[in-house]
């Protein structure tokens, strides 16, 4: 019997009409993989709904895995985050209009949670196949930032049985003519996306 993960990708955001992680996670989503079935999840931009879309479809399905993915296009390699901190922020706003400056997600909570993963390990994996990666503590405090940290708080709080990581990528080479990138930005291949996705999610078996 094919164990249960969560792959999460965020919808386009801002200013921009494509996101990478949005079309990776619907082409994946349905794959078997070494033992694992991929259900896709698309999230919205938004501070809050993100993380409770993702917590209800933790609930439903009661997977092993989940693994969410977001756009970061100042990054330079694949980027484990392995900190959500207690802090709203942003150059963009959510999709309702939402644009904190430092404001508190939870007010009186804990400053950060953490995922519940080696994410060195998961980086250094990456690197064995050729895929440049690092890891990081601080996500920035847009919507990937608080949905690693409610999502990691939801974990702990509700107790629940899962592995959650998250990492951020560059634009894809498939977007090279939709997008206007700026020439000192790192893309990467959207293979080496996918095959970054398929490792990890081994990896946290």
């Amino acid at each position: 019997m094919l164990e249960k993960v969560i792959l999460t990708g965020f919808e386009p955001f801002g200013p921009y009409k494509y996101n990478p992680v949005y079309d990776t996670t619907l082409k994946m989503d349905r794959q078997n993989l070494d033992g694992l079935e991929i259900n896709g999840l698309i999230l919205p931009p938004n501070y809050y709904k993100a993380s409770e879309i993702l917590l209800e479809k933790i609930k439903e399905i009661s997977p092993k895995i989940v693994l969410s993915t977001g756009l970061f296009s100042s990054i330079s390699k694949i980027r484990f985050e392995a900190v959500g901190n207690n802090k709203m922020d942003g150059k963009y706003s959510d999709d309702e209009g939402r644009q904190p400056n430092g404001d508190k997600l939870i007010v009186g909570d804990k400053d950060f949670y953490r995922t519940n993963v080696d994410n060195i390990a998961l980086a250094r994996r990456l690197d064995e196949i050729g895929i440049a990666s690092e890891v990081s503590v601080n996500a920035d405090y847009f919507v990937c930032n608080s949905l690693i940290y409610l999502t990691a708080r939801n974990i702990e709080k509700e107790n629940l049985k899962v592995k959650f990581a998250f990492f951020h990528t560059p634009w894809t080479d498939n977007y090279r003519d939709l997008v206007e990138i700026a020439p000192e930005k790192t893309i990467i291949s959207q293979e080496n996306l996918e095959r970054a996705i398929r490792t990890t999610l081994v990896e946290m078996k």
